[in-house]
């Protein structure tokens, strides 16, 4: 079966997915706002106001929210990204009206206690050093702070330590009130389940979801700095990044396909023939606006110093060179079966459904997105790899010493296009 798009009678889309060998269901509250729409003063509302979102309503605490999910044996959670905040359960495909039922409550009726706040402030700030300590996580938020310097799509998505202690119930429902509505709601559901259920269930769950209009935000501009922070230890993490493409770009499929040549070649060279780095890949990360092209790399100083004259080479080659039929080919594969995989998950289902319709307008099904991998060419890689590493670098490093190992002259010299 194939995800069909429904609307409720207040206008909010609903993606319904029916799979009716799976025992399990999926239920999406996806709301087209995140960290862009953010101001300083607010920095961090939208993911602290996630997690203050399940403790409590006006006809449920925090205790008996727990207690309803876990006799339904579901798991019940929620993300906040850039432009997106997702609430959702999955569990038995029979408790779907509950989840239904429950969540609708959540983002309807949640009371937002202060002294619950001040809890969720405790174990946010705790988030906030896990992820300081986490080199992985901190490379990224650094990162993409140094590609988009003046756009709230820069900024952490748990806000500064500043905002997260000073965060109050008032700011909290002043963003609540102005984004959680009809306007910015996309529902998705994927699982053994029958569309006019859900969207019975789903009219009577929403009836008190406020109207409004979608929410704007702030064009992001790719500048690209370059940065160091400095962290104690043997191993040095590098993202080198570049200015690409948007999510619904022409180019952007041959972005992806791009990624997972370079991944191949890099891992393959560095890693596996000479042993240099623990980690190395190439990826791209896209929003409606902006994109950008990523490689990072984890090692010791002494094996990034002597991998990063070949990250160049490899870069240069991708401008110079079309790839052969066979990388090419095997990148669509890791690029198609990545998808084939995920779409074994029914939170997995449920989220591509909600992420197509916010951001291509559109539900795109699994053939056409593997036609789209099939239809990119080598001259599509090689112009998209000129694009890109034409763009202005940001060098990002986290390791020992104050200043920065590499600069982007080290890394990036122009190629001879």
């Amino acid at each position: 079966m194939i995800a069909r798009l429904y609307h409720l009678s207040s206008g909010v889309p609903v993606a319904i997915d029916e799979v009716p060998h799976s025992g399990t269901v999926s239920v999406g509250f996806y709301f087209k706002v995140g960290t862009r729409h953010e101001t300083r003063k607010n920095s961090g509302a939208a993911h602290f106001l996630e997690h203050v979102a399940f403790t409590g309503t006006k006809t449920r605490s925090e205790r008996q929210i727990d207690e309803e999910a876990e006799s339904m044996g579901a798991r019940m959670n929620a993300g906040t990204g850039k432009g997106q905040t997702l609430y959702y359960m999955t569990g038995q495909a029979r408790d779907s009206s509950s989840f239904i039922t429950l969540l609708g409550d959540i983002l309807c009726h949640s009371a937002l206690p202060s002294g619950k706040i001040r809890k969720e402030r405790g174990t946010i700030l705790e988030e906030l050093i896990s992820t300081h300590y986490d080199p992985d996580e901190r490379i990224l938020a650094i990162s993409q702070a140094a590609a988009y310097p003046d756009n709230p799509l820069g900024a952490p998505v748990m806000g500064s330590r500043g905002n997260v202690e000073t965060m109050e119930r008032g700011t909290l429902l002043a963003f609540k009130n102005k984004h959680y509505h009809t306007g910015n709601l996309i529902v998705s559901v994927a699982g053994n389940v029958k569309a006019a259920r859900i969207l019975r269930d789903l009219e009577t769950a929403l009836e008190d979801m406020p109207c409004g209009p979608e929410s704007v935000f702030r064009k992001a501009e790719y500048r690209g700095d370059s940065l160091h922070a400095a962290r104690v230890g043997e191993q040095m993490h590098l993202i080198l990044q570049f200015n690409g493409c948007a999510y619904n770009d022409s180019l952007h499929t041959a972005q992806e396909v791009l990624g997972n040549v370079l991944t191949s070649d890099l891992f393959n060279d560095i890693r596996t023939e000479r042993g240099l780095v623990y980690s190395v890949e190439a990826f791209s990360d896209a929003e409606i606006d902006s994109g950008l092209f990523r490689v990072y790399m984890a090692s010791r100083r002494e094996g990034m110093e002597k991998s990063v004259p070949l990250v160049r080479e490899a870069n240069k080659r991708a401008c110079e060179e079309r790839f052969d039929g066979q990388k090419l080919k095997r990148a669509k594969a890791v690029a198609k079966t990545d998808m084939i995989v995920a779409a074994d998950k029914m939170e997995m289902r449920m989220t591509m459904a909600a992420y197509d319709l916010h951001y291509n307008g559109r539900i795109i099904h699994m053939e056409e997105k593997a036609a789209r991998y099939d239809a990119v060419t080598a001259a599509d890689i090689q112009i998209i790899a000129q694009r890109i590493f034409s763009s202005r670098a940001s060098v990002v490093t986290l390791g020992e010493g104050k200043k920065p190992p590499f600069s982007a002259g080290d890394i990036v010299p122009r190629p001879s296009l």
